[in-house]
């Protein structure tokens, strides 16, 4: 036995009776929180006293600000005193205007609601146990819910039980350890959801980004492996891709990634998977061709297997036995994949619609999706986009006959069309168009130069001899013997069509003499910068046909109708709404229980869930790595919140920059300070605010060496608050202010 003197435990032997260390707690010195001075001890409180006595329903509305912390939670412990977690929801509603504080309803039980009119700070809802939390931004707000942040860090942490509605976007580490709470918000930052163990979380959707991963026995396989265009406030990312981590850690087991289409929320993360692990790719010819475009700009074409792939076709992999199942959409060589496992056969249709009147290619193969219906459906994982339309959507030939009614119009004038450069039907029907009218044709922007060579070269479009010039050579022709097909229908800045707004492109010089179509319609978040290159165009003095005002455009994705079609015939056991955000897969949901398929068997997935099927159950099991990975330039994954939160404030407010040179060892200013402003203030009209700037800075500066401060992080720390203060207090604004130190 060994004996231990553990006495120093409980005795610390460096503590002498005669010093300043408190052996013992003692009374006096504890901390006055000022709890008798809270707005619920000096509002809530009363207002509601009698209405808790009798358990009378009762709102009152209060004006908060973000000195008001832990609102709510003193009122919330006299519910639970007198009531324990029995009342009815709703029973005392508290409607908040302001901003709310940190710990915003926290620990609040069953019975209490508080709605915030505004935003909050950090640790809002934190312990939630069965009470309701809404917040949302104030009336004739004009910014959009899901681009900016209307709460802070680390929401609802260890919830419990109840209610949150959050009409915006969450910091990170959002419901953290939340064990029972249900939650919906817009958006959160990164580590959201971590040490979940109970409770729902939904965190509204987005279209584009797609990538599924399906194991069965120890065997994976990957459907699409697509990138997302990134929102307003992502200010210089070039493409935001999906987080390759869980993938990664699992390459062993990988057998293969199979590729519905060819367009870019299918394919575009492709050379940024392939960078990290070598897969073989499995797709129809034209998406194997768009794939291998794409992968030569990375250098990764020539190690990469291709496995052509055709509808019927029977693939084994591992476990798993795929056949492609063709589909209509916007893009020629689409298909759906039927899964079988062990486990059951899954169905995901990819992208499509169910036209009748197809260009080329036929129909969507309906045969083979209700043999599979009747040999019976595991599940259907299926394309919600236009999940909100009725209907069906119109066929291709609707819009062969629109551009046709144009080109009439357009007679004496040279014709312009943007379009997607992966939709090869539409540019076909623009080629036969052109040959119909005797028109030469041209291509600009190097996406459209590349896939319609590559759909040539692979026998997907026809462009008869004589027709094709180069768009050096279009001023060598009269305007009305000239179609310019072009990139940039959704306003990308760098995009052929942009420059021409802009009178930048070298080539093609837009006037009055121009008739340019615009067939497609904008990406929900691309509005913008559409309507930005449309009023550009028409300032230069061209005819300009865009979005609804003519049939110059149909979308490749099914409606209701056609939605309905593929459950009838496929009829799965589980249905998982895929590809849309949130409202776009909650209505598909909504039409699948239509047709009687029971809510319990529906479910909506978040990016990293981890959803296992049985022919018993469908549940979720522990969520896997997911997430959103910014790719700005060549650096990928290097732009995190901090850098995009960084750059937000550079844009709103601009920069101020401090130089001064000192003496190491004293800490005394030998030169400057000098301020510089860069997308703050123009210095020259400005001079007696930045006059008055210089002398702040330098009495911070000067007030550091007469209070010994040597540490240049403090130094720095106090001459950027002594700034931002007086240059708010100028101006209502708060510049980024980057102070820089030379010592000597």
């Amino acid at each position: 036995m060994c004996i231990r003197d553990r006495s120093n435990i409980l005795t610390n032997p460096y503590a002498k009776e005669e010093s300043d260390v408190k052996m013992h707690f003692v009374p006096e010195d504890v901390f006055d929180f000022k709890l008798d001075k809270t707005i619920d001890e000096t509002v809530i409180i009363p207002e509601m006293k009698e209405a808790l006595a009798k358990k009378q329903k009762k709102e009152i509305r209060i004006n908060v600000s973000n000195l008001n912390r832990a609102l709510g939670t003193l009122f919330g412990a006299e519910i639970t005193r007198k009531y324990y977690n029995t009342l009815e929801d709703d029973t005392f509603v508290v409607h908040c205007t302001g901003a709310g504080g940190q710990s915003f309803g926290a620990f609040i039980p069953k019975g209490l609601t508080l709605a915030l009119e505004g935003d909050s700070n950090d640790y809002f809802g934190k312990g939630l146990s069965g009470g309701k939390l809404a917040v949302f931004p104030p009336k004739g707000s004009k910014f959009k819910e899901d681009e900016n942040i209307i709460i802070g860090n680390v929401a609802l942490f260890g919830a419990t039980s109840g209610k949150a509605f959050i009409n915006g976007v969450a910091g990170e580490r959002f419901c953290v350890r939340n064990s029972g709470a249900s939650v919906v918000v817009e958006g959160v930052g990164e580590h959201g959801c971590e040490y979940m163990t109970g409770g729902c979380a939904v965190i509204l959707g987005e279209v584009g980004k797609n990538m599924t991963v399906y194991e069965c026995n120890g065997d994976m396989i990957i459907v699409d492996c697509g990138l997302v265009f990134p929102d307003s406030d992502m200010y210089g990312v070039d493409m935001v891709i999906p987080d390759f981590t869980f993938v990664v850690q699992n390459k062993d087991k990988i057998k293969g990634l199979l590729i519905t289409h060819g367009h870019e929320d299918h394919i575009g993360s492709i050379p940024y998977l392939l960078q990290k692990l070598d897969l073989p790719i499995y797709g129809t010819r034209l998406t194997c061709g768009l794939i291998r475009n794409k992968l030569e700009e990375f250098g990764l074409a020539g190690r990469t297997k291709f496995v052509e792939i055709t509808p019927r076709q029977k693939i084994k992999l591992g476990c798993f036995t795929i056949e492609p199942i063709h589909v209509n959409h916007s893009i020629p060589d689409a298909v759906a994949f039927a899964i079988d496992s062990p486990a059951g056969t899954i169905i995901q249709t990819g992208d499509f619609k169910i036209d009748y009147t197809p260009l080329a290619c036929g129909v969507t193969d309906l045969s083979t999706l209700a043999e599979y219906g009747q040999r019976g459906v595991l599940a259907l994982l299926s394309d919600s986009t236009n999940s909100e339309r009725p209907g069906f959507t119109a066929t291709e030939q609707k819009v062969a006959a629109g551009v046709r009614n144009l080109f009439a119009r357009a007679r004496n004038k040279r014709i312009i069309i943007a379009t997607f450069a992966s939709n090869i039907y539409r540019v076909q029907q623009i080629i036969d168009l052109a040959v119909e009218d005797g028109r030469k044709v041209a291509f600009s922007g190097r996406s459209m130069v590349n896939n319609t060579a590559m759909a040539q070269e692979l026998g997907y479009m026809h462009i008869p001899e004589g027709t094709l010039i180069s768009v050096d050579e279009l001023n060598q022709y009269p305007p009305e013997q000239v179609v310019l097909i072009t990139t940039g229908s959704q306003g990308e800045p760098l995009s052929a069509l942009s420059r021409m707004a802009s009178c930048s492109h070298r080539q093609v010089r837009v006037g009055p003499g121009d008739f340019i179509i615009i067939s497609a319609n904008p990406i929900p978040g691309n509005e913008k910068s559409v309507t930005k290159i449309v009023n550009g165009l028409l300032l230069l003095g061209a005819e300009v046909i865009y979005e609804s005002m003519y049939d110059v455009h149909v979308s490749g994705h099914a409606c209701q109708e056609e939605q309905k079609l593929m459950l009838t015939l496929t009829k799965p056991k589980y249905f998982l709404p895929v590809h849309g955000e949130y409202k776009q897969l909650k209505k598909h949901a909504l039409t699948a229980a239509s047709l009687g398929i029971p809510t319990s068997n529906i479910l909506i997935a978040e990016n990293g869930s981890n959803v296992i099927l049985s022919q018993d159950e469908i549940k979720l099991g522990e969520p896997v790595t997911a997430g959103a990975v910014m790719v700005d330039g060549l650096g990928v994954g290097d732009v995190g919140n901090v850098v995009l939160r960084d750059r937000k404030h550079l844009s709103e407010d601009g920069l101020v920059i401090i130089v001064a040179t000192v003496d190491s060892k004293t800490g005394k200013v030998l030169a400057g300070p000098d301020l510089v402003s860069r997308g703050f203030v123009y210095v020259r009209e400005n001079e007696s605010l930045m006059d008055g700037a210089q002398s702040i800075v330098e009495n911070a500066l000067d007030r550091c060496v007469d209070e010994h401060v040597r540490d240049w992080n403090s130094v720095k720390t106090r001459v950027r608050e002594a700034l931002s203060s007086y240059i708010y207090r100028r101006t209502k604004r708060s510049p980024m202010i980057l102070p820089i130190l030379m010592e000597v």
